[in-house]
């Protein structure tokens, strides 16, 4: 995580802690929150190519293969 410091208008962060006490939360974890429901809508949605590198990123480890396992090994090592 990276640390950066903003400026707010007194109203802004009082109304803010008070939001954050409300939900049982931070300031830091509210404006955290914040900014990426700003950014998600900003982007929008997920281009295809986006979703597909967002599964292969999350794919389990164990599943995983190197380029050079043949067709044949893979079957042996996952028939048990």
């Amino acid at each position: 995580m990276i640390r950066t410091q903003i400026y707010l208008p007194e109203e802004t962060h009082e109304n803010l802690l008070r939001l954050a006490q409300q939900k049982q939360t931070t300031l830091s974890q509210l404006i955290r929150q914040s900014a990426d429901t700003v950014i998600k809508k900003h982007y929008g949605k997920l281009t295809p190519q986006q979703k597909a590198l967002k599964f292969l990123a999350n794919y389990p480890t164990k599943l995983k293969v190197s380029l050079s396992d043949s067709a044949v090994n893979l079957v042996r090592k996952h028939r048990n």
